[in-house]
């Protein structure tokens, strides 16, 4: 899969998941019989203590979160050993949906554990007369969309 560059992809309403097989591979341990692998990609809303965390830091940074934030999960799944994949080699992108009168985007965000935000390289873009927002990174975790305005009094 690796050698054709073979990729993963998961669609749904909310976004489009493109996992490059050579970054699951990646995380096998050597003597892994790919026939024996499976994988398990999961794309959903985050939890609602996950969604009141990325609130609090909305109001601290002074932005608005756009949509709902989304968590990306993989697991890879061998005999009897699950191992869920945090962090890749390589960018992976994940395309979120924005949905008709969300108004402007600023930028893509990371959602951490602790609270905690940081940016990630988003690209809007538009694929089948739809919005998405692409956005590249090196790990899963929860992902929102967030909208900052700012306005400049000297500006008119």
């Amino acid at each position: 899969m690796a050698d054709k560059q073979a990729v993963i992809e998961l669609r749904t309403d909310r976004g489009v998941y493109t996992l490059p097989a050579q970054e699951v591979i990646a995380q096998l341990s050597g003597g892994t019989k790919l026939e024996e692998v499976k994988v398990q990609v999961v794309v959903s809303e985050a939890l609602s203590q996950t969604s009141a965390l990325l609130e609090r830091a909305a109001e601290k940074g002074r932005f608005k979160v756009a949509e709902a934030p989304l968590e990306f999960t993989v697991r890879v799944q061998s005999g009897d050993r699950t191992t869920e994949i945090a962090r890749f080699n390589g960018y992976v992108a994940r395309s979120l949906t924005i949905p008709e009168g969300t108004g402007a985007i600023t930028t893509g965000i990371v959602l951490e554990a602790d609270g905690s935000i940081r940016h990630v390289p988003t690209k809007i873009v538009v694929r089948d007369g739809r919005y998405y927002a692409t956005i590249n990174s090196l790990t899963n975790s929860t992902y929102a969309l967030v909208r900052h305005e700012k306005t400049f009094a000297d500006i008119g």
